[in-house]
């Protein structure tokens, strides 16, 4: 996997907001490592459906 350290900003609305932050708090990490991680699971089915 590419390693990057590149910075982004994500805006989301109210209600995603709630869900994340209640996902965070269930798993006992940062909203960051939620996102981190759907992000690279995105990517993970992107990369496999473009094959």
């Amino acid at each position: 996997m590419i390693k990057t350290t590149a910075k982004f900003s994500m805006r989301f609305t109210e209600e995603t907001k709630v869900q994340i932050e209640k996902l965070a708090a269930d798993r006992e990490s940062s909203i960051a490592q939620i996102v981190r991680e759907a992000l690279r699971d995105y990517l993970a089915k992107q990369t496999i459906e473009t094959k």
